[in-house]
């Protein structure tokens, strides 16, 4: 606000107000006769609006914040490729082994199998944690800013890596990597609303995609450099690089990264249409009421100089909102009334849910059915960044080239429901990856047949990660913070709770059972797209009437323009 020299006490612009409702999602994406594109949200005529930085600046800001999701996964799930060891370690037990004497026997199986799922607790409380500790972070990055977050957490991350490296008891490592989940958590909820402050609305399906791959990027690499770590020296190492790339990454971050939040408050004069209900979203211009907002800037825009190097480094800058930390705080665990905000969270639950799986299951699952030591289950996961690696542009482009189809079609309107028809996807490579997964460690195929799962899988996660998120961020921009809270604080949850049973379920169901039974559920989840986009629309418009609506209902300092 500053940046702009605008006089505005927050207490003249944030009272609530149902009447104040624009689009709910709904919005003129392309001229028509022409299709000529629109911009949404509208630029400012301001050289620190982000929307004006150049593209190239963009993009590095993009890998700065792909490069902390990569980060927050690669030390919060890449460790479990070594479990074998660290259970060796941590609880002396030891697997079924000729060359360990009593290994072979029931009661030490039975003792290794138990240990095994009392290590991967290790990993699903991290997990857990990563997604609570949101309800925290982003209410403080929503209110404060961006940078402040990425910044202040990522240097208490590394701090977590140390203490987890010197960790010799499962409490005291499972402390560790507790406090450690709480910290890392930020990168999966700040960089969805990184994506929306940079990148207009027609480009975020390509950049949600960057931001899924990334999610799904940092276990299997993790995983890979662990599992190649055990080859000279043990599971901690795994902890000494990380630290070291994580306090790189806060250096540059605090040096590189400006603060990318920008109120958009109208500027002066500015028409605002007030419709009186949700029927009022398709009323046209003329049979609407306008009126002002009474906002006096000092100085004009377009006179507004471009921040300094020092000023961008600044800490202690003005609120970004008025709304309450409280408000802000409990407004996603009320978004979960509605209903495209429950399809999308249970969405990306699961696609998460079964990357925890595997992180969990894999090491071990390849050492007992290939006899796999752990550097060899490690470059399992290579399969996985290979798909991702395919998944990114494809699921990005065509998420994007999908709605903008439906767009055209739709006489120039965009609805966030455009992005839905693209879920047919993840609906089906997921399911596909996971039969292949299943059956073929089950049938005991040849490992290229649960490894080309793995890749499978991976797209699938690509695109069940994408169009969710980028649905919901288009039908609910201005509390998109909180949006992506609530669906990372389910997936978290959720996460923690298969990976709790995750062992034991394979040990007496086996995984055809495991992985088909989750295939199934994701394919009838995400089938539930299609009545989602034939009347979802419907549905965010009746919610603007309801009346437990309006205790999610955000102030006027939130809005984006779109």
């Amino acid at each position: 606000m500053s940046s702009r020299s605008i006089d505005i006490e927050f207490a003249q612009i944030s009272e609530p107000n149902m009447d104040r409702v624009r689009t709910l999602g709904s919005v003129r994406l392309t001229r028509e006769g022409t299709n000529e594109r629109i911009l949404y949200p509208k630029p400012f005529n301001d050289p620190n609006d982000p929307l004006n930085w150049s593209k190239a600046y963009k993009i590095y800001l993009m890998s700065l914040t792909s490069t902390a999701l990569v980060l927050s996964n690669f030390m919060a799930a890449g460790p479990s490729i070594a479990i074998v060891e660290l259970t060796i370690d941590i609880f002396h037990a030891y697997p079924p082994s000729p060359l360990i004497p009593g290994s072979s026997a029931p009661a030490s199986i039975a003792r290794f199998s138990s240990c095994i799922s009392k290590a991967a607790y290790l990993f699903s409380a991290t997990a857990l944690l990563q997604g609570i500790s949101n309800l925290f972070w982003v209410p403080v990055a929503l209110k404060y800013g961006r940078r402040k977050v990425y910044v202040l957490s990522f240097l208490l991350f590394g701090v977590t890596t140390i203490w987890a490296s010197r960790a010799n008891s499962f409490g005291n490592l499972l402390a560790a990597r507790l406090v450690m989940g709480w910290f890392a958590g930020t990168a999966e909820c700040v960089a969805p609303l990184t994506v929306a402050d940079l990148f207009f609305l027609h480009e975020r399906g390509t950049y949600m995609a960057i931001f899924a791959a990334a999610l799904a990027a940092g276990a299997p690499l993790g995983s890979i450099v662990g599992g190649l770590f055990t080859l000279g020296t043990d599971w901690r190492a795994l902890y000494y690089l990380g630290t070291g790339l994580i306090f790189a990454f806060t250096i540059l971050a605090f040096f590189t990264m400006p603060e990318t939040a920008f109120v958009r408050v109208q500027e002066v004069h500015e028409l605002t249409l007030v419709r009186q209900s949700s029927k009022d979203i398709e009323k046209p211009l003329s049979a609407l009421q306008v009126e002002r907002l009474p906002l006096e800037p000092s100085v004009e825009i377009s006179n507004i100089p471009k921040k300094t190097f020092r000023q961008n480094l600044a800490f202690v800058t003005p609120p970004q909102t008025g709304e309450s930390f409280w408000k802000i705080f409990i407004r996603p665990v009320l978004l979960l009334v509605l209903p495209p905000a429950i399809w999308a969270t249970v969405s990306i639950g699961l696609v998460v849910g079964i990357v925890v799986v595997l992180s969990v299951s894999l090491a071990n699952d390849f050492h007992t059915i290939y006899r796999f030591e752990t550097w060899q289950s490690g470059l399992c996961w290579i399969a996985v960044i290979i798909g991702t690696a395919i998944g990114m542009p494809v699921c990005g482009k065509l998420t994007d080239v999908t709605a903008d189809f439906f767009t055209i079609r739709n006489g120039g309107i965009r609805e966030p429901e455009h992005r839905l028809p693209f879920s047919i996807l993840p609906a089906l490579f997921l399911p596909g990856g996971l039969l292949m997964y299943g059956f073929g460690l089950y049938r005991g195929y040849h490992w290229a047949v649960p490894v080309v799962g793995l890749g499978l899988i991976s797209v699938g996660i690509v695109g069940g990660t994408t169009g969710p998120m980028a649905y919901i961020v288009d039908a609910y921009r201005p509390i998109a913070g909180e949006c992506v809270v609530s669906i990372m604080a389910f997936k978290s949850a959720f996460a923690f709770l298969i990976a709790f049973y995750t062992n034991s379920w394979l040990t007496s169901d086996g995984p055809a059972v495991v992985f088909g039974t989750l295939a199934g559920i994701i394919f009838v989840w995400f089938a539930l797209a299609l009545p989602l986009y034939i009347w979802g629309k419907q549905l965010r418009r009746k919610s603007l009437d309801w009346k437990f609506v309006r205790l999610i209902q955000w102030d006027l300092d939130r809005e984006t323009g779109e």
